[in-house]
């Protein structure tokens, strides 16, 4: 079923709470900046043991939801960002993430984070997907957006540091033995045999960490490499640029977890402050958590096997290659209006037609050439590309009008 919680509850649920105390607050200073006070101490106190002793495998993905009035830009989208046709968009995503997840993990615990309660009465697409996510066990943890960059920051990525949020939550709840993926929610989950050697590394490393291979000084969400080796990391001008680790994938085992949360935390915060609340420089969660990764002995591209960023539109820059069918993840930014649209379409049919009285979910097992074919990996069949160019040119002369 879907539980609606919040973290006290859920976590007292799994396992005594490791003490965690962390004070995040943001004040305006004489001249705007951001000015950041950072309190925190952690405990290494295990959890309590659990019956069944076993560990778990956590699988995860997070939706904000924007209130009037809320600043926000991001690509591959278009529309008001607190209307319910743009909020569609993502929940699309969450039925298709969670039911490809549920297929290839029928035994990990799956939880959605949001700032908000799930409102099923928002639109007939978020009725359908709470019914979908219910079917599937879904559980759906309200948790607030404590790590929000102050007014000053540019509206480009704005909820971004919400995954610091989630990460926090994860200190506070897992025991070491367990392991946790955080991933953006137009990831889709193939099936491959690899996913366990995904899981086996995240156990044996701690952590792994998807590196995106941009150029040391190409702009990345306003920075670069090189810039966020020096300003971020602090290190010198001599330094070898720090690796670009995106963040749709954050995977680590409870071994790490809080350690990781609290470097996360400790850098976001340093950098509030030093870039005067944006208004010097500004960076998205990706560059902090590219920075936690070298502090923390991550191993940039430790993931890269596993899971990939995969453009695939018609007209665009394509980079999916032959052998991306092996891999367990595929992330697919451009498909969010297009093969992510056709495959919800396919998921909720299935379980929305499946009785609620009978066992299971409904969902059809999807092989990964159907996978493929609906999503253009490893490329774009032709009825896809029709269908995708065509979708494309109706909404340009929507917004031309």
């Amino acid at each position: 079923m879907v539980r609606h919680s919040r973290v006290p509850s859920v976590s007292s649920e799994i396992c005594a709470r490791t003490k965690l105390s962390v004070h995040f607050s943001v004040t305006k200073g004489l001249a705007g900046a951001g000015n950041v006070r950072f309190e925190g101490q952690a405990d290494t106190a295990c959890c309590a043991a659990r019956l069944d002793g076993v560990a778990m495998k956590i699988v995860s993905s997070w939706f904000y939801t924007h209130g009037d009035g809320e600043l926000g830009a991001y690509a591959q989208m278009r529309g008001g960002i607190a209307s319910e046709s743009f909020r569609d968009v993502y929940r699309r995503c969450i039925a298709v993430f969670f039911a490809t997840a549920r297929l290839v993990e029928p035994t990990a615990r799956l939880v959605l984070f949001s700032n908000v309660t799930w409102d099923k009465s928002a639109s007939r697409v978020s009725h359908e997907v709470e019914v979908l996510l219910r079917r599937l066990g879904v559980e759906i943890i309200q948790i607030p957006y404590s790590h929000e960059p102050p007014a000053t920051w540019p509206a480009a990525w704005r909820n971004q540091f919400f995954v610091l949020d989630v990460l926090k939550w994860a200190a506070q709840t897992l025991c070491p033995d367990d392991e946790i993926l955080v991933l953006d929610s137009d990831i889709v989950w193939t099936g491959s045999p690899r996913t366990s050697n995904m899981w086996q590394r995240v156990r044996e490393d701690g952590g792994i960490a998807l590196s995106i291979d941009y150029a040391p000084d190409e702009s990345v969400n306003s920075m670069s490499r090189r810039e966020m080796t020096q300003k971020m990391a602090g290190l010198n001008d001599a330094a070898l640029p720090l690796a670009y680790c995106g963040g749709e994938f954050v995977a680590l085992s409870g071994k790490i977890v809080q350690a990781y949360y609290l470097e996360a935390a400790a850098i976001l915060l340093e950098n509030i402050d030093r870039s005067a609340g944006g208004t010097i420089y500004a960076f998205e969660e990706a560059h902090v958590l590219s920075v936690v990764n070298s502090r923390l002995g991550i191993q940039a591209g430790s993931a890269n096997s596993f899971v990939k960023r995969l453009w695939t539109q018609p007209l665009k820059f394509k980079n999916a290659r032959e052998d991306d069918v092996t891999l367990p993840l595929w992330h697919l930014p451009a498909e969010k209006r297009y093969g992510i649209r056709r495959l919800y379409r396919r998921v909720t049919s299935d379980a929305l037609s499946h009785s609620a009285e009978e066992a299971g979910h409904g969902l059809r097992p999807m092989a990964v050439r159907t996978l493929g074919a609906c999503l253009g990996v490893p490329k774009n069949t032709p009825i896809k590309w029709v269908r995708d160019v065509s979708r494309a040119s109706l909404g340009k002369l929507r917004i031309n009008r």
